[in-house]
């Protein structure tokens, strides 16, 4: 009885052991997200899942003020699984006509054609990882497939609700959220760089959840993006599982990205006179003028970004070494004309700006670059603003500069200046005027209408309009105009 009883003690101590060893093994990694992968992916690469869908998409273009929103309304279908995804999507334009583009993603390569066009555009490896994490807004499979088989130094981070997978691909960092109750996708974030606004955050949150042969699709799809500035949604409309579908392009042997070809700085200094100095980008296509002053510079116009901004700063040095850049002004908040602002703020010069685009350059000067750093993230300085109302005076006693806005006068944007130098009767402004160099002149749209109708209110003495915006010949239109070709073109009936 004692031996049948110490026995049956030491099996249940056993049993105890077991179980006890069992519960305390680590998880398996990642448990979570496969679980994740099993409910909402077709583990069969035969087979795709077709959504049909239509989304309110908003858009950020060069517009009459800073953040103001354009709406695109699209439609289309999806075709996509953990190893592909085919998409041709339609919108339709103000005036009625539909433009399609379709894009292919299969095996790390891409293929697309953009809105309207007819040929396959270029892809290069950057635009290729773009699109690969932006199809996220339709339908989150290949990007749980890649996290969890591809994704390197996967980092798991644990929560109560849900559990975040983070991983970088180049500098973008991506965030992968499941939830816990249900093993369903919450949300994937990005945070990637942007040559304007630094850190930009872009959300795909997934709601609506329906299942389809076991496959739990979600229906309604929120994407936010420039920091929740634009928001957009994606209603699935309808999903069916369809075999594998015929490729939208042929795949062609031999596939390689482009190469990117960065643009190398190209430089050229155009020396109009003791005060007035132009600096031709060539890279950007734009004219940058440098306005000398008896002790201090005053700067006009920082096209794109902060390295363009530093590479200004270098060539003014040049031209006028130990006297400090006192100010920057910028015709309107545009990019081509903006962009750069950040390098002048740490190189201590005053931004000279109208009070609604006040906010906007406190915004970007504000934003951080981490991903990609500049000189002011490096070596913060603060802000300096002087805001003016219709007009201002620059001077150092002499020489005399006036900025005038002149804003919707412009038919551009609500914000626009331009810069007259009595002494010289020069006129600067950004892109308004618009005369073929080769050939007759025609009759002025509401740009160039626009700029003279400003110019006879101002009732300013000019001989000289020199446009900052194009710099070559690729459109075929003067850069330094007579006044007397855009009198004569304003004046056509």
């Amino acid at each position: 009885m004692s031996r049948s009883l110490n026995c049956f003690g030491v099996i249940l101590l056993t049993l105890v052991l077991v179980i006890f060893s069992v519960h305390n093994l680590p998880a398996r990694p990642h448990s979570l997200l496969r679980a994740c992968y099993k409910k909402q992916s077709l583990p069969m690469e035969s087979k795709v899942l077709r959504l049909s869908y239509h989304s309110s998409q908003n858009a950020l273009y060069h517009d009459l003020e800073p953040w103001k929103v354009t709406h695109i309304a699209t439609f289309g279908r999806v075709e996509s699984g953990p190893f592909s995804f085919y998409q041709f999507d339609s919108s339709r334009t103000r005036r009625g006509k539909i433009i399609s583009s379709r894009t292919q993603i299969e095996s790390g390569r891409m293929y697309q054609q953009d809105d309207g066009e007819t040929a396959i555009d270029p892809v290069t490896e950057a635009m290729y990882n773009e699109q690969w994490i932006s199809i996220g807004r339709y339908s989150p499979q290949m990007l749980i497939y890649f996290t969890l088989n591809n994704a390197k130094n996967l980092v798991e981070v644990a929560g109560k609700r849900s559990v975040t997978y983070r991983f970088m691909l180049g500098k973008t960092k991506i965030e992968l959220s499941v939830r816990r109750a249900d093993t369903l996708l919450e949300s994937i974030t990005i945070l990637s760089p942007h040559d304007l606004y630094g850190d930009v955050t872009t959300k795909f949150t997934y709601n609506n959840f329906a299942t389809l042969s076991g496959i739990a699709v979600p229906r309604m799809i929120e994407a936010s993006s420039i920091n929740g500035k634009l928001i957009d949604t994606t209603t699935i409309e309808s999903v069916i599982i369809i075999n594998k579908p015929a490729p939208l392009f042929t795949i062609a042997p031999g596939y390689a990205f482009v190469p990117a070809q960065p643009k190398i700085p190209e430089i050229a200094i155009d020396n109009k006179d003791s005060h007035l100095h132009i600096i031709e980008l060539k890279h950007t296509d734009d004219k940058v003028l440098a306005v000398e002053f008896k002790d201090f510079i005053l700067l006009a116009e920082a096209p794109l970004n902060s390295a363009n901004g530093d590479l200004i700063i270098r060539e003014t040095r040049k031209l006028a070494l130990m006297k400090p850049i006192k100010y920057f002004v910028f015709g309107h908040h545009h990019p081509h004309y903006l962009g750069g602002v950040r390098a002048l703020v740490h190189d201590g010069a005053t931004v000279l700006t109208t009070a609604p685009d006040a906010d906007y350059v406190k915004y970007l000067i504000d934003a951080p670059h981490t991903l990609e750093p500049d000189s002011l993230q490096l070596d913060p300085k603060p802000l300096h603003l002087e805001m003016f109302a219709d007009s201002t005076t620059v001077t150092d006693g002499e020489f005399v500069m006036k900025i005038y806005h002149i804003g919707e006068k412009s038919h551009h944007t609500k914000d626009y200046l331009v810069y007259y130098f009595p002494s010289e009767k020069i006129l600067f402004e950004d892109d308004l005027v618009w005369i073929k160099t080769n050939a007759p002149i025609t009759k002025a749209g509401e740009l160039m209408r626009g700029l003279y109708g400003a110019i006879k209110d101002l009732r300013l003495d000019v001989t000289t309009i020199i446009q900052s915006w194009p710099v070559g010949t690729k459109y075929g239109v003067k850069t330094e105009i007579p006044f007397s070709d855009l009198e004569k073109s304003a004046e056509m009936k």
